[in-house]
């Protein structure tokens, strides 16, 4: 299993827009640490390998918290004011993102099993 700070108390809809923001907020907050990192601030930081698996754990819980909301949800939860017109672009963007992402990777593994099985 793998580390993760997306953890919405509930299944509601509400509940998985907060953890989503909350994961956000931990991701700003890493980027600001992450450009502190050869300042005088970094020694206060941790140890720069520290960061940098805080920072897989925050993006694999962004990629977690964005696949967990269908276009439907997004919808609802701007009709209900749950997320604004820029929190709805942006997820969906992160969603085509994550998606892109996934297919290259697929095709990559795909083509190290066929030349693995060509040799």
């Amino acid at each position: 299993m793998t580390a993760t700070i997306y953890n919405p108390t509930n299944d509601s809809l509400s509940a998985r827009i907060q953890a989503w923001k909350e994961v956000c907020r931990a991701n700003e907050q890493m980027q600001d640490s992450m450009k502190l990192q050869d300042s005088a601030w970094s020694d206060r930081l941790g140890e720069k390998q520290d960061r940098l698996y805080a920072q897989q754990v925050i993006s694999d819980s962004y990629k977690q918290a964005v696949n967990s909301l269908s276009k439907q949800d997004l919808q609802n939860a701007l009709d209900s004011q749950l997320i604004n017109k820029q929190d709805y672009q942006n997820i969906i963007i992160a969603k085509r993102t994550i998606q892109s992402q996934q297919r290259s990777s697929n095709i990559s593994k795909q083509q190290i099993k066929q030349h693995n099985h060509s040799r």
